[in-house]
């Protein structure tokens, strides 16, 4: 059967051989019944005000940490809730080492300030504030906290650590006197409550057979809400009845399918057969995508795809502000940005340890090599008296990048202070920058009571600061985990593709870790892929791929494509359990149109093919393709040289740490150039199911990178492992400038490669050289 039958059969197949028991009586379990489960007891909202709205924030997030703190996030209000009296609660748990006298959180909503807080109060505080009416606006808002902690006995660098104010994630948020908790159209999916880490829960509900298309369908719309809902984190999980708990569940399937589930399937919504109901226990969502015919299911789930690509945010310019600086700050190639666009914190700064952190996001096909500088602009100040090892540190993405030595007996200005951040620190996607100033004086060994009652000013960023990127080279490359997290399938469109997930015998757990790393992906780059979803692996497949699985359910071929050792005897263990794994290429099942793109087999039966050894536009192994069509130029005449020279090796196998609980490794793939095939997987199913939802967390998300990812879940660390060969292949407009600086970027990164080619250079200019000279001047008779 091929995924080009038509629609009927994939979602005949999306509640398996269940779609009966839709009408079946309650003992019977029905393939989809909001109320199938029992109401899960909401333990942790014990104390939480009726009409609670939490902060769809992760819990880390809400803890505020050091001398000074700035965090800034939006919350989505209904046009019903923004008519209502509302206030803002908090629930607050401080370390005992805070200094109540001296410390403080102010709580700005929409830019005015409604409440100041008092810190540090024994046994915890329940903060609340009324908001004034029509400050809160239908859309996104914007709510920052800027928070001041002062130690009660220590004055050291190493007693800022030791502070700390929690925000309680499940008895915070805001209140809504009198108005329904409901969602009433697309737009306000944003509204959905989240969990009580601040994650939202969606559910793929589809029958416990269901297979490939059916699958596929309720991926697609499941990555159609989290653009609609702008979920930061979702976590997915799969299963043939509805959830419990505040979430969303998302079901697609055809009127006859569904409608003894949901008596009215015509819609609600602007979208024909699309529809967002409650379910029956009024905790969660539920968004049904249907239709007459297996056509019209596909055709309207098309349309909503369509539409979230389209979403726009709503709200006042603070909530849209505070929507931005979440995801992070794009920066274009030669752009410069504010301190005050990026969202640092440029308050005056008495204490000891001052940190802050923002977010700069660069394109998928960003190349990251020695071959310019990004720099920090900065205008400051910092007063006098600070000890010798006073100074302002820069970190990118975890790692030093520059320094400024703060230490003088006289105040200092700091005024278009230049600082240079190499390229080869950042990467595709976000980058989290952390500015740091270390700034002791010779009374923090005393600690008196008078000078902690009044403290001095010891620095201050003025939000005139900037950052500046470089014009930066712009090429596909593989393998890089950050490349694929940042959407570089979206970034390469000139060759229509989708997304292929590797589950094996498509385990509902697996399926959910699958998804709630597309998600994420989706989430972050704002741009859904078409996703297809096979349980054996195709050897002739052109797809990206991504498999997710333990090391004893994955099939050999991916441990040799990817270069991960088989440790522990794997690959033995899945040939004994007797599973085809892998399908051979001449009955390879093709893959399903993508909704609302093209069938990409159309579309390479209607264009001619490419040339066999550089098909779709890719550099094979090195540069050969960038330049060829300037080739007569004189300025690129190391074109031919620099193509003998990235003959690429095959890299040894990487074999896993043995604390690594998950595993996360990329490789070209073998049958398309620029393709690259992923594994996720660990030594069990589990860790990897916990392992996807660890490392899709927001505060870990942005470390992934290089070749291969660890993650060892007893202290969250993650471990990246830089690629030791590289394959490139064309992601834009063929252009002079973008080639100089990718063979810049190339050759900084392949030292032997561009010592060769300046050897052979010199060369051949003293070659030339010498029969110039020859010619020249009169001979000897």
């Amino acid at each position: 059967m091929t995924r080009k039958l038509p629609l009927t059969l994939a979602v005949a197949s999306l509640l398996g051989t269940s779609v009966a028991a839709l009408a079946a009586p309650a003992e019977t379990a029905p393939a989809f019944d909001p109320n199938a489960a029992a109401p899960l007891a909401r333990a942790a909202d014990s104390a939480a005000p009726a009409n609670l709205r939490r902060f769809a924030i992760e819990n880390r997030d809400l803890t505020l940490e050091g001398e000074s703190r700035r965090l800034e996030f939006p919350v989505f209000v209904t046009a019903a809730e923004s008519a209502a009296a509302a206030r803002l609660v908090l629930v607050l748990d401080s370390a005992v080492s805070v200094l109540p006298e001296q410390s403080r959180m102010l709580v700005y909503v929409n830019d005015m300030l409604v409440r100041d807080v008092t810190l540090g109060r024994a046994g915890g505080q329940t903060v609340s504030a009324d908001i004034p009416a029509a400050l809160l606006q239908p859309g996104f808002n914007g709510v920052r906290l800027l928070v001041e902690q002062h130690h009660r006995v220590d004055c050291s660098t190493d007693g800022t650590y030791e502070l700390w104010t929690k925000i309680n994630p499940a008895t915070s948020g805001l209140v809504f006197d009198g108005a329904a908790r409901s969602v009433r159209s697309l737009a306000e999916l944003p509204a959905i409550e989240p969990g009580e880490d601040g994650r939202v829960r969606i559910r793929g509900v589809v029958g416990a057979s269901a297979t490939g298309g059916a699958i596929d369908a309720t991926m697609n719309a499941i990555q159609a809400a989290v653009l609609l809902g702008y979920f930061e984190a979702p976590t997915v999980d799969f299963s043939d009845r509805g959830g419990t708990g505040p979430g969303l569940d998302v079901v697609v399937g055809s009127v006859g399918e569904l409608g003894k589930a949901f008596p009215d399937l015509r819609g609600n919504t602007d979208i024909p057969f699309v529809s967002l109901l409650p379910s029956r226990d009024g905790q969660r969502q539920v968004l049904v995508v249907s239709g007459v015919t297996a056509e019209n299911v596909q055709q309207n789930l098309a349309d909503l795809l369509a539409r979230a690509r389209s979403m726009r945010p709503e709200g006042p310019a603070a909530g849209q502000e505070s929507l931005a600086m979440r995801r992070g700050q794009s920066v274009g190639s030669g752009e410069t940005v504010s301190f005050a666009k990026l969202g640092a914190d440029t308050r005056p700064f008495a204490g000891r340890f001052y940190r802050d952190e923002f977010r700069i996001v660069l394109p998928a096909d960003f190349y990251a090599a020695d071959y310019d500088y990004a720099a920090f602009t900065l205008d400051g100040s910092f007063a006098a008296g600070l000890a010798e090892r006073a100074q302002l540190i820069i970190r990118a993405n975890d790692q030093v990048v520059t320094t400024l030595p703060l230490s003088s007996s006289r105040a200092g200005q700091i005024r278009q202070q230049r600082m240079r951040v190499p390229l080869k620190a950042l990467k595709p996607g976000v980058n989290v920058f952390n500015v740091e100033a270390i700034v002791p004086n010779a009374a923090d060994a005393a600690c008196e009571t008078t000078a902690q009652a009044t403290p001095q000013i010891r620095f201050s960023l003025a939000d005139t600061s900037s950052f500046t990127m470089p014009h930066y080279a712009r090429i596909g490359h593989a393998p890089d985990i950050a490349s694929m997290t940042a959407g570089i399938a979206e970034a390469n469109r000139a060759v229509e593709k989708g997304l292929s997930l590797l589950v094996p015998n498509f385990d509902r757990p697996l399926l959910g870790a699958a998804a709630t790393f597309v998600a994420k992906i989706t989430s972050s780059t704002r741009k859904p892929q078409p996703v297809r979803t096979t349980a054996t692996l195709s050897l002739d497949l052109k797809d990206d791929l991504i498999a997710f699985g333990a090391l004893n359910t994955l099939p050999p071929t991916m441990f040799d494509t990817v270069r991960i050792a088989q440790v522990g005897g794997a690959a033995t263990e899945v040939a004994s359990t007797g599973a085809a794994f892998v399908a051979p290429a001449a009955a390879a099942t093709p893959p399903a149109p993508a909704l609302g793109l093209p069938d990409p087999a159309a579309l390479a039966a209607a264009t001619p093919p490419p040339a066999p050894v550089v098909e779709e536009a890719a550099i094979g192994g090195g540069l050969n393709r960038v330049l060829d069509d300037l080739g007569t130029s004189a300025g690129w005449a190391l074109s031919e040289i620099m193509t003998i020279a990235t003959a690429q090796r095959t890299p040894e196998a990487f074999t896993p740490s043995a604390d690594a609980d998950l595993t996360i490794a990329q490789m070209p793939s073998p049958n398309a150039s620029s393709s690259s095939w992923t594994m996720v997987t660990a030594p069990t199913k589990d860790q990897v199911v916990a392992g996807v939802a660890t490392v899709t967390k927001r505060e870990h998300w942005s470390s992934l990178g290089g070749a291969v990812t660890e993650v060892s879940s007893e202290d969250a660390r993650v471990t990246t492992h830089a690629a030791t060969s590289e394959r490139l292949y064309e992601t834009q407009p063929r252009t002079f400038s973008n080639a100089r600086l990718v063979v810049a970027g190339w050759f900084s990164r392949h030292t032997e490669q561009y010592l060769i080619a300046t050897i052979g250079t010199l060369l051949l200019l003293g070659f030339a050289t010498s029969l110039l000279l020859r010619s020249v001047g009169e001979k000897n008779s």
